[in-house]
């Protein structure tokens, strides 16, 4: 999801924010469960200015940081199956 989110708005993100970022989320009550067959579906409420305003937060009070290099930032690839399948509980 964070991800998709950083691509979508264009927000500065590194895959290690993702963690933090969904509980900022949770936090905000910005995720909306929604039916899916085979997947776990959910609504992302919000817009660029809150969440770059929760990453301003983060970074401020170095919850999250930048990476020390500087340079493109590797995302991890997944597969189509990883993507779809539903979490284990």
């Amino acid at each position: 999801m964070w991800a998709s989110l950083a691509q979508i708005h264009g927000i500065p993100g590194i895959p290690d924010w993702a963690e933090w970022f969904l509980r900022q989320l949770e936090k905000h009550k910005a995720v909306v469960p929604m039916l899916g067959l085979g997947c776990n579906p959910v609504l992302v409420k919000g817009n660029k200015e809150q969440f770059l305003s929760w990453l301003s937060d983060g970074l401020w009070s170095s919850i999250i940081r930048f990476p020390p290099e500087t340079g493109p930032i590797h995302w991890p690839s997944l597969d189509l199956r990883q993507t779809l399948l539903p979490t284990e509980n």
